[in-house]
């Protein structure tokens, strides 16, 4: 990104766009499987950081260096929140996201 190489950034995020397991060639029953045993949470957020990366390809190939640094960061973001979320025994350094509805000062 800061080299300035947009089809570089365009062509990562073609690959994990078009990663999104939903979308591939499944059978009904393969796909009522995924729904039944990944979290709700975890679709929905999925779904949205692979919206992300076709929003990351669309500004990549129009070269737009604020839409693409935006994009960049709020797939890193998500790839966080999913790593603390849903992925700890993989990433043991990430700690837990705390209750978000705990409010402390």
């Amino acid at each position: 990104m800061i080299a300035g190489d947009y089809d570089s950034i365009e062509k990562t995020a073609v690959k994990i766009k078009n990663s999104f397991i939903l979308k591939q060639k499944l059978t009904s029953t393969q796909k009522e499987e995924l729904h039944t045993k990944l979290p709700q949470s975890f679709i929905a957020q999925d779904s949205a950081f692979h919206n992300d990366a076709a929003m990351l390809e669309h500004v990549a190939n129009i070269k737009n260096p604020e839409l693409t640094q935006f994009y960049f960061n709020k797939m890193l973001n998500a790839c966080v929140t999913c790593h603390q979320s849903f992925a700890q025994e993989k990433f043991p350094l990430f700690k837990p996201i705390e209750n978000k509805n705990h409010h402390t000062h």
